[in-house]
């Protein structure tokens, strides 16, 4: 029998690491009365680069690393059980009777926040409606 539950930040379409090598160590992440402040280097500079991020799309409120990291989640719940029986038994000399049952059950269960500011939830809800879109096109075109 195995468990696993593990809870991290959302942090689907950006790479922290990536993220920390090329951020601005300058720029404050806050604003002075505390809200967050929009990064405004970090999809600039895969262009000054030569690099293509992930999407160039941005919240309107900009984009924050911290405010990713703060107001999405990532729960993942692993759970595994395994059993297994096995009989041997003999009837008479040079006969016997040999069994073996087993039974797996397994499930892994993923439950993604974003906030509403969020890249990861903007990133989400243009997958949805493009996903959409096209649905809708190739349901048109096949009538």
């Amino acid at each position: 029998m195995s468990y696993q539950y593990s809870k991290s930040p959302a942090l689907n379409s950006l790479d922290p690491f990536q993220y920390a090598y090329f951020a601005n160590p300058y720029e404050s992440p806050y604003n002075e009365d505390g809200s967050y402040r929009a990064d405004e280097t970090y999809y600039a500079l895969g262009e000054y680069n030569n690099k293509k991020t992930s999407s160039k799309i941005i919240p309107d409120c900009g984009f924050n690393v911290l405010r990713e990291m703060d107001e999405t989640s990532s729960r993942t719940k692993n759970i595994k059980t395994m059993v297994r029986a096995g009989i041997d038994y003999s009837i008479i000399n040079h006969l016997r009777f040999v069994g073996l049952a087993s039974y797996t059950y397994s499930t892994n269960r993923l439950k993604e926040i974003y906030g509403k500011n969020t890249k990861a939830a903007l990133d989400n809800r243009l997958s949805i409606d493009n996903n959409t879109i096209r649905n809708m096109l190739l349901s048109c075109n096949a009538m």
